[in-house]
């Protein structure tokens, strides 16, 4: 290793001459140690370097190189070691200060790190980022005095400046000198005092005195000089808000709000707490409405803004209002997910199935693999008896949901349903046994390739069977009951179908169908009566019914 290598003194010796040939060798290995660097391979770079150092001892350009491969190892104790060494043979060299200065701060020695962070910006044309980083490594030596002193010279050097003053004030608060940060923010102010950014600084040092009073006055100043100061009416607001004053506090919040200069960010996080205090009044929906309502007028192409808007009539409920505000965010920014999940919820709330329907297919189209969009397209083509639609989503939600059978199940379901609707019947049938592949008990899946088989009039005893199971399954569910007996009612057992059609009416007897099934049994079993009072309860349900109507007049 590198480190062994030179961990004998090399100060006492005399700096060699290289011949012409050392010379020749030393660039060849420092050369392909930079190359072994370049593509990361490191230990080859090591080996080279040290090659390189063995020709010329009191290279540092080969010592700061060493550091590099070492640091690029995480071995930062050797990295120290030789980049010390480069630093040490050319102390004004910038590089290599500045390697040095990430070693120590690696190995969290940070009274070390400053100390070669001061003399850099001693040594060479400083930024004021370099004054502050050098604050920092005091900072994180504990050494306060000297970070203030640090601060104090870049203020001479570059003038007072807010960073320079949001610093100090930082430092003299950890060292719980308020009074010093306060004075600190005054010289500020006093160097510009049309800054109304810098007077909110002051306001707020006030504030953590606990001098709300003197906060309050300067926050006040600040409105009589910008009416529409948004940081200021937050803070006073703030202030009414810790008072129980809610008048006040939405007034100024609302003004806030409608602050054309003011930033979006801090206007959306004081609309959600809002939202979720408890103690504003009963007014506190419509103000919400004002809020919201203030916050997109004046951000109009704010997607955050409209998603809030949304996002709160969504909660109170107004989901026709909410949608135009989501519908507004995917103008702004297409690719939004969730404007797009949120838009389907409201149409699903207000039964908008055409709507529904438009609005999947285009996030279908943005967001091939999310799986909530073909569920819901699918559920609002079936319920629009767009059946092709239908069937052609579910089989895309099927490739998308691979590997998760629950949803894949529903997905079939609704294939074998419009299947059925479009005499599709080989569809319907493989979709059934595919469910039934998966999850051999799943009720509703036995239920409906059972009723399908028994409209169809065919393979009754197969059918019988699978409404068996459903049954088993779920003996009180009215719509099973109904399957079973109207398979019993096929196969002419007339008695017992009565018996499950009026299981089924006991359990729920707000279906036509049943009550038309119950009577139907009735009259196959020859009573008259009691089919017309089946009939009679059916048409009253569905008074539209052209073959209730007619059974009754025969």
């Amino acid at each position: 290793m590198v480190i062994l290598l030179l961990a004998g003194s090399i100060y006492a010796q005399k700096k060699p001459v290289l011949t012409e040939e050392q010379q020749i060798r030393f660039d060849e290995h420092f050369i392909n140690a930079s190359k072994f660097y370049t593509i990361n391979q490191y230990d080859d770079g090591l080996t080279e370097i040290k090659r390189a150092l063995q020709i010329n001892p009191y290279n540092d350009a080969a010592y700061y190189l060493a550091g590099k491969l070492f640091m690029a190892k995480n071995m930062f104790t050797d990295a120290e070691f030789v980049t010390l060494k480069a630093y040490q043979f050319n102390p004004l060299n910038e590089w290599y200060a500045k390697q040095l200065i990430d070693i120590y701060a690696q190995l969290k020695q940070w009274n070390k790190a400053g100390e070669v962070a001061l003399k850099k910006i001693r040594n060479h044309p400083a930024v004021l980022d370099d004054y502050f980083s050098t604050t920092y490594l005091l900072i994180s030596a504990k050494n306060f005095k000297r970070a203030i002193q640090i601060l104090d010279e870049a203020e001479k050097k570059f003038g007072i400046h807010p960073d320079i003053t949001k610093q100090k004030q930082s430092i003299y608060f950890a060292l719980n000198k308020p009074e010093k940060g306060l004075k600190e923010t005054e010289k500020l102010v006093a160097a510009f005092p049309n800054n109304m950014q810098y007077l909110g600084m002051l306001a707020d040092i006030h504030l953590q005195m606990g001098k709300e009073e003197k906060a309050d006055e300067i926050y006040r100043k600040i409105l009589s000089i910008e009416p529409d100061n948004g940081y200021a009416l937050l803070s006073l607001a703030d202030d009414f808000r810790n008072k129980k004053d809610y008048k006040n506090w939405f007034e100024y919040t609302l003004r806030a709000v409608r602050s054309a200069n003011f930033d979006v960010k801090p206007k959306l996080k004081v609309i959600v707490e809002f939202f979720s205090m408890q103690q504003v009044g009963e007014q506190k929906n419509e103000q919400l409405q004002q809020l919201t309502s203030a916050l997109t007028l004046v951000h109009p192409n704010e997607a955050m803004a409209w998603m809030l808007d949304g996002d709160i009539k969504m909660q109170l409920g107004n989901f026709n209002e909410a949608y135009p505000s989501f519908k507004k965010v995917t103008l702004i920014e297409p690719d939004n997910y969730t404007a797009w999940r949120q838009m389907v919820m409201c149409n699903n709330e207000t039964k908008n199935l055409s709507q529904m329907l438009a609005d999947c297919d285009e996030a279908m189209a943005l967001f091939p693999a999310e799986i909530l969009f073909y569920v819901y397209y699918t559920f609002a083509a079936n319920q629009l008896k767009e059946y092709d639609k239908c069937i052609r989503a579910a089989e895309s939600g099927l490739i998308a949901a691979e590997g998760q059978d629950e949803v894949r199940i529903q997905f079939l379901l609704m294939i074998a349903d419009a299947a059925h609707a479009l005499n599709r019947h080989d569809l319907s049938d493989s979709s059934f046994k595919a469910i039934l592949t998966i999850q051999p008990e799943h009720a509703t899946a036995l239920n409906n390739f059972a009723y399908y088989l028994s409209l169809r009039k065919e393979k009754l005893d197969e059918a019988a069977e699978m409404s068996k199971r459903s049954l088993k399954l779920e003996p009180e569910n009215p719509s099973f009951l109904d399957t079973y007996g109207y398979i019993l009612f096929l196969k002419q057992e007339y008695e017992m179908a009565i018996t499950y059609f009026q299981k089924a009416i006991e359990r729920d007897a707000s279906s036509a169908e049943v009550h038309e099934h119950l009577g139907d049994a009735f009259q196959k079993a020859g009573k008259i009566k009691e089919a017309r009072e089946a009939w009679q309860r059916a048409l009253s349900i569905n008074p539209s019914s052209e073959s209730l109507a007619t059974k009754l007049k025969k």
